[in-house]
């Protein structure tokens, strides 16, 4: 059966998308099981340690062997952990903290300190065990873990990485269906494979971010703790990326199709954009930019809430990435009779003349060295215009430039 060339692009869109994002899930998986995995293993060492400690202690006021565990297992808590202390030949001299399983037995104690996984009566556990010797004592110390709550927690993050694929595909789906609505139509099928173009390549470079970084990670057995974290980071860092640049295509791509109806209610207006400034706040800080905000109070508006809140947060975001640091971005708000005026002001470098409109086109980045992928103020016009308003660039030069959005009452 031979396919339309719209329903060609939707399935090429929608394969690369949900390949790269199902490669990324992948990685993920991986590195979240290994790290979780060294960090049970430190913590069920250190707690080993204690005990030894502990026991070394006991030993130095006098106590035997029996005695120094008996005192070990008041001192030492093993909240949601188990301790055993044995002699080589298995005879046990303490257990104390959480229960174990009916049928469980003490692992044979190797030369060498060792981890590892143990299965007892069917229920998962990670062990730490470490023989010690102090002068006429010989000992193992064993700490347990049930493995459960790394469980729920691989099986939470699959659950949330499943959904993010099923969100990818119908994303995908949209967007190709979308690419192929004027097929026939040269100009719009180059526009639309621009489209594609440069949205499977914001996608690939978080995707590819994550993979390289999980590569170098799991290359070597052994990473130290902090090696492992700034892993993480990475890998938390290009997720969160890849998460705004899925939900922005997802909305302008329902909004293209028709499919995001505005949830119109009263709202403030300034209240609402206070609200944004104060959640930038931070982020503000950390690039030394001030935020200012003045205006109209209590100016009343029936709106998509959600969507203008996103549109709002678009600006305020756009205008302290640009600002130098030092500078300031300030807000007016002002109600007329018939429209509300919100201006967004910034103290960056100015948008040359040429570039003015192109702006607002999708991945659209002016500066290469920009953290954005180019949707942020697209979405916000297109938010604007859903309201049957207007956003502009209104003025812009060396000293900064000035965003005017203009919303029907």
């Amino acid at each position: 059966m031979t396919l339309s060339i719209r329903a060609r692009l939707t399935a090429w869109y929608a394969a690369v998308v949900v390949v790269a994002i199902a490669a990324g899930a992948v990685v993920i998986a991986q590195v979240q099981a290994r790290v979780a995995q060294n960090r049970l293993d430190d913590e069920l060492t250190r707690l080993q340690n204690t005990v030894t400690a502990v026991l070394h202690h006991e030993f130095g006021e006098g106590l035997d062997l029996l005695g120094a565990v008996e005192e070990a297992s008041v001192e030492v808590v093993a909240e949601g952990r188990t301790v055993v202390v044995n002699r080589p030949g298995g005879l046990v001299l303490g257990r104390w903290g959480d229960a174990l399983p009916d049928g469980w037995s003490v692992p044979d104690a190797s030369a060498r300190d060792s981890a590892g996984t143990l299965w007892i009566a069917g229920q998962g556990f990670r062990a730490v065990q470490v023989p010690v010797r102090d002068g006429d004592h010989a000992f193992v110390v064993t700490v347990l873990a049930r493995l459960d709550p790394l469980a729920r927690e691989r099986s939470e993050l699959l659950r949330a990485l499943a959904i993010g694929t099923l969100v990818a595909l119908l994303v995908a789906m949209a967007g190709g269906w979308l690419v192929g609505r004027h097929a026939i139509e040269p100009a719009a099928l180059h526009a639309q494979r621009q489209f594609m173009a440069d949205a499977s390549h914001q996608l690939r470079t978080p995707v590819s971010i994550i993979r390289t970084t999980a590569q170098v990670t799991l290359a070597k057995d052994q990473r130290s703790e902090t090696e492992y974290r700034e892993s993480t980071t990475i890998v938390a860092e290009q997720s969160a990326r890849l998460t705004r640049l899925v939900d922005a295509m997802f909305l302008l791509a329902r909004g293209d199709a028709g499919g995001r109806t505005l949830r119109t209610e009263a709202l403030y207006l300034d209240e609402l954009l206070g609200e944004c400034v104060r959640g930038l706040g931070v982020i503000a800080a950390d690039r030394q930019v001030g935020l200012e905000s003045t205006g109209d109070v209590d100016v009343q508006l029936f709106a998509d809430e959600e969507l203008l809140r996103q549109m709002l947060l678009n600006l305020l975001d756009n205008a302290i990435r640009h600002t130098r640091p030092g500078g300031t971005v300030r807000t007016t708000i002002a109600a007329k009779a018939d429209h509300v005026a919100i201006a967004v002001e910034d103290e960056g470098p100015g948008i040359a003349p040429a570039d003015r409109e192109r702006i607002f086109q999708r991945f659209v980045r002016l500066h290469a060295g920009s953290d954005g992928a180019g949707l942020g103020l697209p979405l916000a016009r297109w938010i604007v215009e859903a309201h049957g308003g207007s956003l502009t660039l209104d003025a812009s030069g060396p000293g900064g430039s000035r965003f005017a959005v203009r919303l029907p009452r």
